[in-house]
């Protein structure tokens, strides 16, 4: 969990912080906004931490650096993308008009219509028979599907995402450390005894049915 952190029955043991009575847990506008920013910044730092890998360990096997290169590529796009359990980040917001948002655009492009879904010519599957001289039995020899895929993890495109995700990190920590200083301006206005009095911190395990739920901030 952390050094600071133990999960124990009933919440958190506080070990990085001696004099700390307990961890509330934090609801409302600000403390929801609060935490969909860092699991941003979570999204973001594996993102990076990715391209980090391919740059350093470059005798990786083909399809380790395809998989590190398409790790990066949906995580980054994960933090732009709808979703029922967080705010997206807005590429009109954190990007300046021009290249940086028509790269930004690529990325995306590249995740919702290639990487994830196939929906464009960058895979593509050939079918194709091959046929003998005439009078050769049988005439049809092989029967094959020809599959290509455009390779995308260039020096370029390496160096763009890099670029994307520093920018939008830089974006996310100013917005995280606006938004710790908004619930921490909110919670100070609240009678210290009322606090210690507030339902602990606490986190359940997800099990497997939940797989298909949404999660509750």
């Amino acid at each position: 969990m952390s050094e600071f952190f133990e999960l124990v029955p009933g919440g958190f043991q506080l070990n990085g912080y001696p004099t700390a009575e307990r961890a509330i847990k934090l609801t409302g506008k600000r403390a929801t906004r609060f935490a969909h920013l860092a699991l941003h910044l979570h999204d973001l730092k594996f993102a990076g931490e990715c391209l980090l890998e391919l740059r350093s360990a470059t005798q990786f096997p083909d399809i380790a650096r395809e998989a590190l290169w398409r790790s990066a590529v949906v995580h980054y796009l994960k933090c732009f993308g709808q979703s029922a359990a967080r705010f997206s980040l807005d590429p009109k917001t954190i990007y300046e008009p021009g290249l940086p948002q028509q790269v930004h655009q690529y990325f995306k492009d590249l995740r919702n219509k290639h990487l994830v879904h196939d929906e464009n010519p960058y895979l593509q599957a050939l079918p194709t028979g091959i046929i003998g001289h005439l009078g050769d039995v049988p005439k049809v020899q092989d029967l094959l599907v020809l599959t290509f895929s455009g390779d995308t993890l260039s020096p370029n495109n390496l160096d763009n995402l890099d670029l994307l995700l520093g920018t939008a990190h830089h974006w996310v920590k100013a917005a995280f450390e606006k938004a710790q200083a908004s619930v921490r301006e909110e919670l100070e206005q609240v009678d210290h005894a009322e606090l210690l009095t507030r339902e602990r911190s606490n986190y359940r395990v997800p099990a497997v049915e939940d797989l298909s739920t949404r999660r509750h901030q």
